[in-house]
């Protein structure tokens, strides 16, 4: 824009343009959040969570481009910038297997790449030299930090190593929730719970007894931005209980050489079909 960097930092009117554009986009995200109680499926509605959706993407990869670490410093939010899109889904098509798929896919992005962090992967651990910055993930200070008071821990080894052991189960429950032949009960499990743990130490951590009020209001929007850490594997949690289906009844036809095996139905979002098999039916020799 023809100004050095010195001087658009120090700039008064860059300041306040910066400012107005934050508080624009914070009554967008209230005006987005309350079409999000909105019942039933207008364009309106859906539009303004496509705009949310793009507007958290954005947001996440400004703080990646302006940060000089790797790029899991976007990826980790995949499960924030996600969650409309998903809700777009959901209203348009009810719930399918491949809406939780996606889903699946968002959380796994979000603790691998919370993992890299929480390890300290890095090009030297890698044993790479020369590494390019997008594979940098050097244990964030605040990680430490928020670690060691939350769990009233001294030694920042300790803290570190803690925070090394929730990396690597980051990766093993990454990889778990994307296997279709394994429980959602296991990943998902850690998953809600150190979410909820990691989005909670935010305002745990920085709350001032002296200043209740002006603490929460600046740190419990810190912890509502990283719900879709926890919430989305409890959805995914609670639609594997939901979809399971129920053991096969057999019922005697008129013609009693067949058998019917029904499986009643149950009700979820999507009804399932009536499933039918008829197999050879005896009551003994011929």
């Amino acid at each position: 824009f023809g100004m050095t960097w010195d001087t658009w930092v120090t700039d008064e009117m860059v300041g306040a343009r910066i400012d107005l554009l934050g508080s624009t986009l914070g009554v967008i995200f209230i005006v987005i959040a309350i079409f999000c109680l909105v019942p039933g499926r207008r364009w309106w509605t859906l539009a303004s969570y496509f705009i949310g959706c793009l507007l958290l993407a954005s947001i996440a990869f400004v703080r990646f481009a302006d940060s000089p670490v790797g790029i899991g410093m976007f990826l980790e939010h995949t499960s924030q910038f996600i969650a409309p899109l998903l809700l777009i889904l959901v209203v348009c098509f009810s719930w399918r297997v491949w809406i939780g798929g996606l889903a699946r896919l968002a959380v796994a992005m979000t603790f691998f790449f919370h993992g890299l962090f929480a390890f300290g992967v890095t090009g030297e651990t890698l044993g790479l030299q020369d590494s390019p910055l997008w594979m940098e993930h050097p244990t964030p200070a605040t990680f430490v930090h928020m670690t060691m008071e939350s769990l009233h821990i001294d030694d920042e080894g300790v803290a570190l190593g803690v925070l090394k052991a929730a990396g690597v189960i980051d990766f093993v429950t990454a990889a778990l929730i994307l296997l279709p032949f394994v429980p959602l009960l296991l990943p998902t499990s850690w998953m809600i719970v150190w979410g909820f743990l990691t989005a909670l130490a935010r305002p745990w951590t920085y709350f001032n007894a002296a200043e209740p009020l002006a603490t929460l209001w600046t740190w419990v929007p810190e912890f509502l931005l990283r719900t879709p850490h926890f919430v989305l594997p409890l959805i995914l949690l609670l639609r594997s209980f939901r979809s399971k289906p129920l053991p096969s009844l057999p019922v005697k036809h008129e013609n009693k050489n067949l058998l019917i095996h029904e499986k009643p139905r149950i009700s979820t979002i999507d009804p399932l079909p009536d499933v039918r098999e008829f197999v050879p039916y005896s009551d003994g020799p011929s």
